[in-house]
């Protein structure tokens, strides 16, 4: 591999849409960082910084309810949010293959892994997501690895990405309790991300995502269940398609 030397974007390009961030982001935190990163191969950390900045109230209400399902899912309506987290990023070298001299979908999702982690993990410690109110922070050590699972996970290449430094952007929209079909409560997350570099490359997509076995952190408005019945499509840990880093 032969090293190559770039500036780190620190902006995205005047085309994306700007990120709103009405009170000032949390700036990052590199001890609870190290921690959350602490699962991963020390040539797999790819996540450098995240400012993670929360929309509460009133707006973040309106927009999670827009997209809600309030079908007969189960849905109580309570723990909408908004989370976005601005991210530095840099991969060295692939771990897995040869330089393809470019971000690549697996780099994608490992770095989209990495900055949701933070950005939920801090948004627990903080009590910035309705959503997680009643979690502490040893209950999200407890779920990151075995518990918070992809359930859908959608990208597009608009150009590419010099991996080496690159910048990311982790936003959850929305996070509600719900108890399909009457099963065991649990989180979903509807979620996005884009990363952009300093040479103009692009990329951006959407993933769904379902925290489970967390049933001894639910509202009391859930009864209690008797087993958790994935989502058509999910993926259960180590099976082909999950996500788990």
């Amino acid at each position: 591999m032969i090293p190559t030397t770039t500036r780190t974007p620190a902006a995205p390009p005047a085309s994306a849409p700007p990120t709103d961030h009405p009170a000032p982001p949390l700036a990052t935190d590199h001890v609870l960082l190290e921690r959350v990163l602490r699962p991963y191969k020390a040539h797999c950390k790819y996540l450098k910084s995240a400012e993670v900045g929360a929309r509460s109230g009133a707006d973040a209400d309106a927009d999670a309810d827009a997209g809600a399902d309030t079908g007969s899912g189960g849905d109580t309506g309570a723990g909408a949010g908004r989370l976005t987290a601005v991210c530095e990023l840099a991969i060295p070298e692939s771990c897995y293959i040869d330089d393809t001299g470019h971000l690549n979908a697996v780099e994608v999702n490992i770095g989209y892994n990495q900055m949701m982690y933070y950005a939920v993990a801090l948004a627990v410690r903080e009590r910035l997501l309705p959503a997680f109110a009643s979690w502490t922070l040893q209950d999200y050590w407890r779920h990151q690895l075995p518990d918070i699972l992809i359930t859908r996970f959608s990208g597009s290449f608009r150009r590419p990405i010099n991996a080496r430094a690159f910048a990311g952007e982790f936003t959850l929209e929305s996070a509600r309790w719900r108890a399909p079909g009457g099963g065991e409560p649990l989180i979903v997350a509807t979620t996005s991300y884009r990363y952009w570099d300093a040479e103009g490359g692009r990329c951006d997509g959407e993933a769904t995502l379902a925290f489970v076995n967390a049933a001894d952190t639910a509202p009391t408005a859930f009864t209690a269940p008797t087993a958790f019945t994935a989502p058509t499509g999910t993926a259960g840990p180590g099976a082909p398609g999950a996500d788990h880093a």
